[in-house]
């Protein structure tokens, strides 16, 4: 029995993403949050107790792709998302997407909020990357999470369209 054809490069679901990337960013960077926030949970869920670094790099990156989401539809050039000022710095992003109206589509909680704020230094100095020595204090992973989840069903109708399609 012969193998089955590969999909073409064309209508590959990465060729799909790819270009929505390049046509629409926001939606771009909101379909790649939500892969990483996705593989968190699948991690989670098979391991709850452990893979604690992993899964707090996934949930952090997906936050920062998230909020670039938001701040590229609120007009942020790709450009100036990917600069030095702004580039993976949780902290710098935050504070921006703040400013522009963040708190109308992600009604986060003190929890939530103060979970976020840990997480700052920690992501941004890539110590779930590369080790670093010394004690290192995270929030609990379930309030990132949901701020994370949160975060990306608040912004998805602005982004995605009511529809909410991908």
């Amino acid at each position: 029995m012969a193998a089955a054809a590969p999909p073409s490069a064309a209508n590959s679901p990465s060729a799909t993403i790819e270009k929505i990337m390049v046509a629409k960013p926001a939606q771009g960077y909101w379909n790649y949050a939500r892969e990483f926030l996705s593989a968190a949970e699948v991690i989670n869920r098979s391991e709850p107790g452990e893979c604690l670094i992993p899964k707090y790099y996934l949930v952090c990156h997906a936050l920062e792709l998230g909020l670039k989401a938001f701040l590229n539809h609120k007009g942020i050039s790709v450009k100036v998302l990917r600069s030095k000022k702004y580039g993976h710095d949780l902290r710098a992003l935050f504070s921006l997407a703040r400013q522009l109206g963040l708190r109308k589509e992600f009604h986060y909680t003190s929890a939530q909020w103060r979970a976020i704020r840990n997480l700052y230094s920690h992501y941004h100095s890539k110590s779930f990357e590369y080790l670093k020595v010394g004690y290192k204090t995270w929030p609990p992973y379930q309030v990132i999470q949901s701020a994370v989840a949160e975060l990306l069903g608040g912004i998805s109708p602005a982004i995605r369209g009511r529809a909410g399609l991908r």
